[in-house]
């Protein structure tokens, strides 16, 4: 059984610094998670809704509510910054919020903040996989490739990404350090383009930055011109970084 065979289901669509989702209350845990067809179609700018990728609010076990979040080709990914603030901000409309609120996505758990749409998630530190010639890769909840550069409106970004996008399976972005911020240009795996945002970018270039300065605090600015603002807490970095209603509508048979 499909979405479309089902009763009409309510959505509502957020933007994350330019990052888009469509949110689906999904606690009763009744979505076609494996219809990858489905997922695509909904996410299609021309003949769907339109979105980077579709997200689930469901039940969870260990935690306040459980995150699954799906990229526009269908398949789910590991983890999205972005969208974990744009699922706050959903619970905190859905009327669903709590003082303690923690999200499971997969097997990692993330103490997150709301207070009068001042979104913030506390994430684990990122990890160095690897270094060479071509850049840094750091997993920060997905792998993500950077490599700095002096030009980063070069045209050629798109091609060389997406070569070694494929070469690679990672995410690419190019960085571009400016005192105490640092500008990102991503192509987003599942996406297979360039996006406004990638929050988990965002997180492994933040990561990168406090690895070489003595800086506890830095702002990375990606092609939507929303910073997201990153502190080094110790064990953890904490995002902020906005996420607001767009419109919402349902998907009826």
């Amino acid at each position: 059984m499909t979405l479309l065979t089902q009763k009409t289901v309510s959505f509502a669509k957020y933007q994350g610094a330019g990052n888009d989702f469509i949110l689906i209350d999904d606690r009763s845990e009744t979505f076609p998670c494996t219809d990858e067809l489905l997922i695509s179609k909904l996410c299609d700018r021309h003949f769907g809704i339109g979105a980077d990728g579709l997200i689930l609010l469901q039940q969870s076990a260990v935690a306040s509510f459980r995150m699954r979040i799906f990229n526009c080709d269908g398949k789910e990914a590991g983890m999205c910054g972005n969208g974990l603030r744009c699922l706050i901000a959903f619970i905190a409309d859905c009327t669903l919020l709590q003082s303690d609120l923690k999200i499971e996505v997969e097997n990692t758990i993330y103490p997150c903040f709301y207070d009068k749409e001042r979104i913030s998630i506390q994430f684990p530190l990122p990890k160095l996989l690897s270094e060479d010639e071509r850049g840094i890769v750091i997993d920060s909840g997905v792998e993500h490739l950077l490599i700095a550069v002096d030009d980063i409106e070069a045209k050629h970004f798109i091609e060389e990404a997406r070569r070694l996008r494929s070469d690679m399976g990672v995410n690419v972005s190019w960085v571009k350090q400016l005192g105490n911020s640092v500008q990102i240009r991503t192509f987003e795996r599942g996406v297979e383009g360039e996006t406004l945002a990638c929050g988990t970018a965002a997180l492994a270039a933040a990561y990168n930055f406090f690895q070489k300065s003595d800086l506890d605090s830095v702002s990375i600015i990606p092609r939507s011109k929303e910073h997201l603002l990153f502190h080094k807490l110790g064990s953890a970095i904490e995002m902020r970084g906005p996420a607001k209603k767009t419109f919402s509508g349902s998907i009826s048979p």
